[in-house]
């Protein structure tokens, strides 16, 4: 199917295109019990749906095609879902779901949620047993019945900016612009609940599948190349740049502390940053097979520790910080 708000509807089927001039203009489609749902943003919101089985005909009558007005001032309807059994319609500020098994007259329309503010359309991906999308108040998890906001460590982002993301392997990508106008490429790991930023333009993402599995391809500003999502730490064969930062706290106590050393492993050459009630102290360490120690003997009452590296890859074990606190008779090993 071909859907567009200024368009007719086109169903293409075995290579031939039937243009249905009977269908309203769509603002998206979705297929869902042998169904044609369709939204439709004109001076009326409202929800059609085609004739059971025949996709082409959309005559208005008891047991033919129809449609469901939404009378409330939720939106535009930004997007359709046939999930878990049920057809869910995405507005811009709330999301509904129908029942809609057999006849007509038995459809049930239920209001889900309408508390997370503007719902971003281009957010809105269906991803294994959740639906994911971006709002005003953050990125959220669906499952059909229950609301999640998840990722809560994520950099803000100004919703209203441009937005694209894709799914992959447990993997949810959204390419955005933070309220501080930076482009990046967020990831969310569903299974962990592990992020992580890239700091890149991304003009849009598009996940495939083939008969070698599913990747993400993404197109980047100012590159005349078509990119895909890797785990080999570089941009187009350019090292990207890491960055590893511990939250900065007092530990549960106001009093003064001296850090001693820092221990840790890693195989590439990074840069330990030990940052002390504002004041980064920084070190260099070169990557090697063995444990490695930097004395630092530096004190503050709030700490924190940020790692940089700037190789392809890295291979870091978590710090290991010799610490001493005011009351504290001797010192004590503590593990980032």
């Amino acid at each position: 199917m071909l859907a567009s708000e200024t368009q007719p509807l086109f169903v293409i089927k075995k290579g031939t295109a039937q243009v249905c001039e009977t269908a309203p203009r769509f603002s998206c489609v979705e297929t869902h019990n042998e169904r044609i749902f369709g939204g439709v943003n004109s001076d009326e919101i409202s929800l059609w749906f085609s004739d059971d089985f025949d996709p082409v005909n959309w005559q208005v009558s008891l047991d033919g095609a129809g449609y469901v007005s939404f009378a409330d001032d939720l939106g535009k309807i930004i997007k359709l879902a046939s999930f878990g059994g049920y057809l869910y319609i995405f507005r811009e500020y709330g999301v509904f779901r129908l029942t809609a098994i057999g006849d007509q007259s038995e459809f049930v329309l239920k209001k889900v949620f309408i508390d997370t503010g503007h719902i971003n359309k281009r957010s809105i991906l269906t991803t294994g047993d959740k639906m994911i999308f971006l709002s005003d108040n953050g990125l959220y998890a669906f499952d059909g019945y229950s609301l999640t906001r998840v990722a809560p460590d994520l950099p803000d982002i100004d919703n209203n900016g441009e937005v694209c993301a894709a799914y992959m392997n447990s993997e949810y990508f959204l390419a955005c612009t933070l309220s501080d106008g930076q482009r990046v490429l967020l990831r969310y790991d569903l299974r962990t609940g592990e992020t992580a930023t890239l700091f890149v333009n991304i003009a849009d993402l598009c996940t495939v599948t083939s008969s070698g599995g599913r990747e993400v391809f993404c197109a980047i500003k100012g590159k005349s190349a078509l990119g895909m999502m890797s785990r080999s730490g570089q941009i187009f064969g350019e090292n990207t740049k890491k960055v590893y930062k511990s939250p900065v706290n007092s530990l549960g106590t106001p009093v003064m502390k001296t850090v001693r050393s820092v221990s840790l492993e890693t195989k590439f050459p990074v840069d330990i940053g030990v940052i002390l009630d504002g004041k980064k102290y920084s070190y260099h360490i070169d990557g090697s097979d063995k444990y490695q120690t930097i004395s630092v003997e530096k004190c503050g009452v709030k700490l924190g520790f940020e790692i940089t590296a700037n190789t392809k890859d890295a291979h870091i074990t978590p710090l290991s910080v010799q610490l001493d606190a005011m009351k504290t008779p001797s010192a004590q090993p503590i593990r980032i």
